[in-house]
């Protein structure tokens, strides 16, 4: 039929969510150091990163160095790598012909928290599980490629960085991780969840234990960290190009990574319940979208606030949703400091995303270089 195409077009068209805008902020002025009490480093699905081409990975050691630094031994300093830390299917077997290439992967993430002051202050690395890290496999045929990642993260541990797996491999959760007095981590395997592993009384049980360790936090706040964000503007919350296959099966809620999937809403519903009875955390920071998006909570059951960090290595665009407070289309990471006495500091570095990747060869040096002075604090609030 004529004409059919532009009709067609039309459609998408009016289908396609608005381009969001970032809004201004008002900068925060870094606090001197003796006024730092800790410092969270949150970065999210870097697992196409690699470190001989990635600004991000340089501007994130040269970050972690600084505060490793600056900050005396009892003034903790670590990184949270959210999961999805090597794709397209985690650490594969040492016999398979991917393992250099995955292994390669994660060791650049790992080189972030190589360095000598890192490694003096005994800075943490603390990876988290992605849905890729499973292998993107349900149940029992993913815990083979999360067990190698954590051998190998055990392996490059043995030379320096202090990094580890975070719950152990196959485990759900919830890992605690104080920052001395200053906040309280509860670090969960989300992917256990939404991948045929939570059944019956074992889910039961780890709901009792998130809740007993928001609870035992008492004057700390508490950040939950995990793979999966609790709420997104990106394509796994709801921004997909209408009217294509997976459009219309994220309706359905047939993708069982969307938040609207049945599994995923089954997890937010248990998470509400171990936040209402252990007192809902201050913040929960997730990837999965490879976006920058800020969220303000609005009941009992929600976190204050929650964080979206995964852009490590890739950007996808962010929708307005009711509780997005900001967001912009860039790559990059975030940043929390504790200050002594009360009070954290939020901090985005972000830049654009054409400067996530160099190309390979006798310019890749420079290209990365320029490529980390390009990053910058693109958003800051006070989120405690």
């Amino acid at each position: 039929m004529k004409g059919s195409g532009s009709l067609l077009a039309a459609a998408l068209f009016a289908c396609a969510p608005t381009a969001l805008v970032a809004p201004p902020f008002e900068p925060l002025l870094e606090p001197p150091p003796s006024e730092v009490a800790a410092v969270l480093l949150l970065v999210g699905d870097a697992g196409d990163a690699a470190r001989e081409v990635s600004p991000l990975l340089h501007r994130l050691r040269a970050d972690v160095e600084r505060w490793s630094e600056t900050l005396p031994p009892d003034r903790p300093v670590a990184v949270a790598f959210l999961g999805d830390n090597v794709y397209p299917e985690g650490i594969r077997d040492t016999d398979d012909a991917s393992f250099a290439r995955d292994s390669a992967l994660l060791a650049g993430q790992v080189w972030t928290l190589a360095g000598p002051a890192a490694q003096a202050h005994r800075t943490r690395g603390l990876f988290l599980a992605g849905n890729h890290d499973w292998g993107n496999l349900p149940g029992g045929p993913g815990l083979p490629r999360l067990r190698n990642m954590e051998a190998l993260l055990a392996r490059l541990a043995s030379s320096g960085p202090h990094v580890e797996l975070v719950p152990e491999a196959g485990e759900p959760g919830p890992t605690i991780v104080d920052l001395g007095s200053a906040a309280r981590l509860v670090m969960l395997d989300t992917p256990w969840w939404l991948q045929a592993y939570a059944s019956g009384g074992r889910a039961d049980e780890v709901v009792d234990e998130i809740a007993a360790a928001l609870a035992g936090a008492r004057d700390r706040p508490s950040i939950v960290l995990a793979h999966h964000p609790y709420a997104s503007g990106g394509p796994h919350g709801g921004r997909r190009v209408p009217l294509t296959p997976e459009w219309l099966l994220h309706k359905a809620g047939a993708l069982v990574q969307d938040l609207n999937s049945e599994p995923y809403r089954r997890l937010r519903a248990r998470l509400g319940d171990a936040f209402e009875r252990g007192g809902a955390p201050l913040i929960f920071a997730g990837g999965h979208d490879h976006s920058l998006q800020v969220h303000e909570g609005g009941s009992a059951r929600e976190p204050t606030w929650m964080l979206v960090s995964g852009a490590g290595s890739h950007a996808t665009p962010v929708k307005e949703v009711e509780s997005l407070m900001w967001s912009a289309p860039l790559g990059g990471y975030m940043r929390l400091v504790f200050r002594v006495g009360g009070g954290i500091d939020l901090h985005v570095i972000g830049a654009s995303p054409d400067v996530l990747e160099c190309s390979a060869g006798p310019d890749a040096g420079r290209c990365v270089e320029q490529g980390m002075a390009a990053f910058r604090i693109v958003y800051a609030a006070k989120v405690g």
